[in-house]
């Protein structure tokens, strides 16, 4: 499978003080999602309470309600997050997105650091940068003890090798010890779900998915989905298989909930929000709806719904100040009519990092970090690095960041021997 993947050898160098406040905001963070996800596949006390507005949650394609029936072992809707970070010039860390559906680019941060510490063994030694693999074995052990059975069988279930991430799905499931799987090679008989296998058919524990949960199931959830094993959700709902992350949880991926999450940490955690989002206005409201409108030139507007890969090429759904003049006048009359489809975004001026050119120097480009956290049996725990990308523009005052193909390792530094 080709495969889009450049690697810059400079790594991004973080310090220990910077990353406790990094490791700080991610862990409330998964935390307050954790928590919301129960909330809303379950009592949905903060739509009793009108602290969130039901059409966020009813008018997101991501509510999934057959999976309210759902009991999620552990009360663990999230065993895997990841959090696209910038740091704006003033040295502080923003969370631009959160990714809650089945995050991408751990197995690329992976590859990076075996190649560079492969390349750079004497620089790694010499600034005793943390290690990655004591996180992904802690991880592979609470997920694989979510399963009741002694000697459970998980599998990493991937949408198959036309995606471009193909690749990377492969190279983690191998490393966790997982059985890389696609919806076909599994089936459910009687609730339990099987994998097919020459031997015959071998019962499933624990699924960590990779496809979106709304393609998981075409008897119940999206039924022109050709990725999807039939009756999954049931033999979830009956309890006999484990997913991760929990079928529903892409939900509160949506960028419409980042300006909630303020009032959202005060109601669960009753805790001031660690790590600022990026400034957000939901334009299902009506005064964040005439916010956007009335600052249409300064404001980057985005539907919701646009797709967003890892490595994207152009942002569809995405229209900034300097659209023309007739695409605005649409932009305007399409969110009057379906505001809760739309959000404003405030531009963010990034902090640059050297990369080394394609002229064979160096040059300073803006960079966006993405950090994952994993369940373990400890709680929480933030990967000690990170998958570093590189803007392909070099204006860090761009009004959005395009980003390319190219990344970088993440090296947080201790002062101690590694």
């Amino acid at each position: 499978s080709s495969r889009q993947w450049r690697l810059d050898l400079f790594p991004l160098l973080i310090g220990q003080d910077e990353w406790s406040v990094i490791e700080r905001g991610a862990i409330q963070r998964t935390v307050l999602l954790n928590r919301l996800l129960g909330d809303l596949y379950g009592a949905q006390r903060v739509l009793k309470e009108r602290v969130l507005p039901p059409g966020l949650v009813y008018g997101n394609t991501q509510f999934l309600r057959p999976c309210t029936s759902i009991a999620v072992r552990d009360d663990l809707h999230l065993n895997f997050v990841a959090y696209d970070l910038a740091r704006s010039g003033d040295g502080s860390w923003w969370v631009i997105s959160d990714r809650t559906q089945a995050p991408s680019g751990a197995g690329y941060a992976l590859e990076n650091r075996v190649v560079s510490s492969q390349s750079l063994p004497e620089l790694f030694a010499e600034h005793n940068v943390r290690r990655l693999a004591s996180f992904f074995r802690a991880f592979s052990e609470r997920f694989l003890s979510l399963s009741t059975r002694d000697q459970p069988q998980a599998v990493f279930l991937s949408p198959g090798p036309s995606k471009q991430n193909y690749f990377e799905h492969a190279y983690l499931a191998r490393y966790l010890g997982f059985s890389m799987v696609e919806g076909s090679d599994l089936t459910v008989r009687d609730d339990r779900v099987y994998l097919k296998t020459v031997e015959g058919l071998q019962r499933v524990d624990l699924i960590m998915r990779r496809i979106n949960s709304d393609l998981c199931d075409p008897l119940e959830l999206r039924t022109d989905s050709r990725v999807g094993v039939p009756g999954l959700v049931q033999a979830a709902r009956a309890g006999k298989v484990t997913i991760g992350n929990s079928l529903g949880s892409g939900l509160v991926e949506s960028d419409s909930f980042l300006s909630f999450l303020p009032g959202l940490s005060k109601r669960f955690l009753d805790e001031e929000l660690a790590m600022p989002s990026l400034a957000t206005w939901w334009c299902g409201q009506e005064r964040e709806r005439r916010y956007v409108l009335d600052h249409l030139d300064e404001l980057i507007v985005r539907r919701v719904s646009s797709s967003r890969s890892l490595f994207p090429r152009g942002q569809e759904g995405l229209f900034t100040p300097d659209m023309l003049p007739e695409q605005r006048e649409r932009l305007i009359r399409e969110i009057e009519r379906n505001g809760h489809e739309f959000i404003g975004q405030e531009p963010m001026s990034l902090s640059l990092a050297p990369t080394w050119s394609s002229a064979n120097s160096l040059r300073a480009a803006p960079v966006l970090l993405r950090v994952y956290v994993a369940a373990t049996d400890k709680g929480c725990e933030v990967m000690r690095g990170g998958l570093t990308r590189v803007g392909d523009g070099i204006d860090p005052n761009a009004q959005w960041l395009e980003l390319g193909d190219v990344s970088k390792d993440t090296w947080l530094l201790s002062d101690q021997p590694v």
